[in-house]
């Protein structure tokens, strides 16, 4: 499919492709600093976003009622999808801002600890602060 456009010199598009074992692979995102991850339609606005992390790229979520949860991430909101919104100098800023939590093996451990269930379950039981947006003690990545 052909791209036309500012972005089309160093923009990638894929499509989920089951690889030979029948699951969804998303390998080609570890050659990539940025996901685009748009509404999906379901409950979850970024279904993608957790792959795009385990991947290892930055996701790029728009601003949805799960905000507080996905703060806990390191991820980019933007408010829309416009080139305002995307600009190159805002990619190099948040490239800067959030490699550390890919590269940095004792924040990348802390990083994938995030994307199970043992730790959102004690974001559950920990008074729903990912609910309530009291992030003081959840955000501490040291």
């Amino acid at each position: 499919m052909p791209r036309h456009g500012p972005w089309s010199a160093f923009t990638d598009f894929r499509a989920w492709v089951p690889d030979q074992n029948g699951t969804w692979s998303a390998r080609w995102w570890q050659n990539h600093s940025f996901v685009l991850c748009a509404h999906g339609g379901g409950l979850d606005p970024s279904p993608r976003a957790v792959q795009a992390i385990a991947a290892g790229a930055i996701p790029i979520i728009q601003h949805s009622p799960l905000d507080a949860a996905y703060s806990l991430l390191p991820v980019v909101f933007v408010d829309s999808w416009t080139a305002e919104a995307l600009t190159v100098e805002k990619l190099r800023r948040w490239k800067e801002e959030l490699l550390p939590y890919y590269d940095d093996p004792r924040l990348r451990i802390e990083v994938i600890k995030r994307l199970t269930m043992d730790y959102w379950w004690r974001v559950a039981l920990d008074g729903t602060r990912a609910a309530t947006g009291d992030h003081s003690q959840l955000k501490d990545w040291s």
